[in-house]
């Protein structure tokens, strides 16, 4: 039974959370799990003090603190590095993870000659109801061509060979988009991707998620791996940086980011001048188009 490393990177998330997180893990009916927890909020007391009562508590949990705050790509490098498994799995901390789930995704791996998996989630509220879900596409092939429109295998639930993650050099630093730059790349150097085609994690969503500015620099950066992606290993951190500084993601982030706002008062206000700008909007069809590929609505 090989070791699997579950990499957990923590900032900003409620106690209550991360425990429920941790446990999951722990709780797992895989029997050789090493987890690896990092605070990335040195200053948060409540944080180091708890992450370092459960480090004490339990002999295989490795705990890192950041001198200061780093960021997720960072993080999650780090983690990379001092992983003692033949496998790595990710976990945000604010998730929960199924009892079966490092099972479940070891045994379709291995019998599917995968490289990396992931799985469908449910989501839930801040209160842990459940609100939905996310199917995503289970063999290789519907994820390379899928792929285009977004990600395919979602962060929170990944599980793959180490061997992949040091093969390409971790994440990079893409605002946001690290995970949908990683499994872009893993896909041009053509290591085997793969869903389980079950609900093996709880998502959460946040009402504090990703703000709208956020959201429009998240999904132009991801157009930008998405059209760049036969050549993504050639595009490196600089290539991105100078896209970010030029006059077209200039004009094309007001233009998303006017979208995002107008749709979000569409949902509130149920005023049809707003359905009429959306219409207008280049990236209306551009988010409709990928809804229906990945049947996400």
């Amino acid at each position: 039974m090989e070791l699997v490393s579950v990499i957990m990177s923590t900032f900003n998330e409620p106690i209550s959370y991360i425990e429920k997180s941790i446990e999951s893990i722990l709780n797992q009916t895989y029997g050789n799990i090493q987890l690896i927890l990092i605070n990335d909020n040195p200053n948060r007391k409540d944080l180091a003090d708890f992450l370092y009562e459960m480090s004490k508590k339990y002999n295989n949990i490795k705990y890192l603190i950041n001198k200061e705050n780093l960021g997720l790509v960072k993080s999650l490098n780090k983690g990379i590095d001092v992983a003692d498994g033949f496998y790595i799995a990710r976990m945000d901390a604010d998730d929960i993870s199924k009892n079966e789930r490092i099972s479940v995704q070891i045994e379709f791996l291995k019998s599917n000659n995968l490289d990396l998996v992931g799985s469908n989630v449910i989501k839930i509220d801040e209160n842990e109801n459940e609100i939905g879900f996310i199917n995503v596409p289970t063999k290789n092939n519907e994820i390379i061509k899928l792929n285009e429109y977004g990600s395919c295998i979602l962060h929170p639930t990944w599980l793959g060979k180490k061997s992949v993650f040091k093969d390409l050099n971790g994440y990079r630093n893409i605002f946001s988009c690290e995970d949908y730059d990683f499994i872009t790349r893993a896909i041009r150097n053509n290591y085997k991707l793969g869903n389980v085609n079950k609900c093996l994690l709880k998502y959460r969503i946040r009402k504090d998620g990703i703000s709208i500015s956020s959201e429009a620099r998240q999904k132009l950066l991801m157009y930008f791996i998405s059209c760049n992606r036969y050549i993504i290993d050639e595009i490196d951190i600089q290539d991105i940086e100078n896209y970010i500084n030029s006059d077209g993601y200039k004009k094309d982030y007001r233009m998303i980011n006017n979208f995002i706002i107008e749709k979000n008062k569409l949902l509130t206000s149920c005023n049809y001048l707003y359905l009429f700008k959306i219409i207008l909007n280049k990236y209306f069809y551009k988010s409709m188009r990928a809804k229906i590929k990945l049947k996400r609505f």
